[in-house]
């Protein structure tokens, strides 16, 4: 909207603008001085306002669901190693290492690891160093996996209780009650309770993701958006909850 003068007359006039054909046009709205004219003019005003809000809050929303989908890619990858953790889990340290590079801190596949364990069994120095290296390098590997999963967990509770954030002490009780299920009949260890519950949050991640191309109705970008990442978020799961039934078996086996 902009105020234009026009020739023969000391009256001002409200014109508004767009492009048709690649051409830029002009349409006359009205005298200034018209209260009809100021309240069409205030209206537009807070329409374009109303816009750009819902815009950047749309911005924001995907900044911060990207940043949380970067957590759970990195906590899937974790979780389909559980084996190698489990197993360097059970493994004693023979004496700490004082330096280690960064592809000897870097945790093994399960096939290097039987055959480092092997080589160590067997007596080769170098093997036991890699294994203590690995031994070492674990509790930080499991600090990482326990704060993304804090901040993923956190970063979820919020957006599943932003229309009520009264409920946000429930979806917290949801989850613990959740992931406590999934593990009742597991030996008590700290590694089948993280598992458990970034099963859960794998599962509330499905969830809200499924919802929200409803929610947002007829924006067809917004839509297009959550649809596509409701099918990562499906991909997501089914690959952290098959890590977590496989290490559910194995220590079901292991407890009896």
């Amino acid at each position: 909207m902009q105020i234009e003068n026009r020739p023969g007359t000391t009256n001002t006039y409200v014109v508004s603008t767009f492009r048709r054909d690649g051409k830029l046009r002009k349409r006359y709205i009205g005298k200034a001085s018209d209260s009809v004219v100021h309240l069409f003019v205030e209206y537009e005003r807070l329409a374009k306002a109303n816009e750009h809000a819902y815009r950047e809050a749309c911005s924001l929303e995907q900044d911060n669901d990207i940043a949380a989908s970067k957590s759970l890619d990195w906590l899937c990858r974790w979780s389909a190693g559980w084996k190698v953790i489990s197993k360097i889990n059970e493994l004693e340290m023979s004496s700490k290492p004082t330096s280690a590079t960064a592809s000897e801190r870097e945790l093994p596949g399960l096939h290097r690891i039987n055959r480092i364990c092997s080589l160590a069994q067997e007596g080769d120095p170098d093997a036991q160093r890699q294994l203590d290296i690995w031994i070492a390098e674990t509790p930080e590997v499991l600090s990482v996996a326990t704060d993304l999963m804090g901040l993923t967990r956190e970063y979820l509770v919020q957006f599943v209780s932003s229309a009520a954030p009264e409920n946000s002490m429930l979806w917290q009780k949801q989850i613990d009650e959740k992931s406590a299920q999934l593990c009742a009949d597991l030996p008590d260890d700290p590694l089948s309770d993280m598992y458990a519950e970034l099963t859960t949050l794998a599962w509330l991640d499905v969830m809200r993701s499924s919802l929200m191309p409803y929610v947002a109705g007829g924006d067809v970008t917004r839509s297009s958006y959550w649809g596509s990442e409701l099918g990562r978020s499906q991909r997501r799961w089914t690959k952290i909850s098959t890590a977590f039934q496989q290490h559910r078996k194995t220590r079901c086996v292991t407890r009896r």
